[in-house]
């Protein structure tokens, strides 16, 4: 798969209108924007993301998340200390890696 630059993939994500779901952790559309142009002009392997950016990033709530590190799926994380955070670059890489064509593994 072709690798597109940070940038570029900021735009379109930027361009996304939300589909926000009904659970008591709806993440507001508008803060997908500001995560995106607080991080627009930087290297993404030096940007870090707490849960709650990452689950807005990702539009998942920060519960499945959780829910991921506990069963060892989801995208890549690091601990220090008993912060939970995500490199930018990672979650890029794990977006291109689990892209689908279908439904069929």
């Amino acid at each position: 798969m072709q690798n597109t630059g940070f940038k570029e993939k900021c735009e379109v994500l930027n361009n996304l209108q939300p589909h926000l779901t009904n659970t008591s952790e709806v993440i507001k559309g508008n803060e997908l924007v500001d995560v995106i142009q607080r991080f627009n002009n930087c290297n993404p392997a030096y940007v870090f993301l707490t849960t709650k950016e990452t689950a807005v990033f990702l539009r998942v709530s920060p519960k499945k998340l959780e829910a991921d590190r506990l069963h060892g799926t989801g995208p890549p994380f690091k601990k220090v200390g008993a912060k939970v955070i995500y490199c930018l670059k990672e979650l890029l890489t794990y977006l291109d890696d689990n892209t689908r064509l279908n439904n069929c593994k």
